[in-house]
């Protein structure tokens, strides 16, 4: 089944932006990190700018007019932006929000 509706297209582009800063946020406010909380951030993230791509080829045979292109391929541009802050040059995946907090002596037992 084909949507039919480029404004729900549109709409679907639009909201990546806050779900690839959903995973940045999800990342960066955490005490611990753990390797696999990255590696499955890392595949959502590759879902995400998958999602985008296909969504600006398909939503571009879907559209009608070239305004609807527009706001879709904007839409589309901005979430790989998004993916980019967030993947690229976003620090959490390397380090937590809080790098000066010190862990409690218990836990390095």
């Amino acid at each position: 089944m084909v949507t039919k509706q480029p404004a729900l297209l549109i709409f679907s582009a639009w909201l990546g932006i806050f779900a690839a800063f959903g995973f940045g946020f999800h990342l960066s406010y955490q005490v611990i990190v753990l390797h696999l909380e990255a590696i499955l951030a890392i595949v959502g993230l590759a879902m995400l700018g998958l999602e985008a791509a296909l969504l600006a080829a398909v939503g571009s045979l879907v559209a009608r007019t070239a305004l609807e292109r527009l706001g879709l391929l904007l839409g589309c541009a901005a979430t790989m932006a998004a993916l980019a802050v967030v993947g690229f040059l976003h620090a959490s995946l390397n380090v937590t929000a809080f790098p000066d907090q010190d862990l409690p002596t218990s836990m390095l037992a």
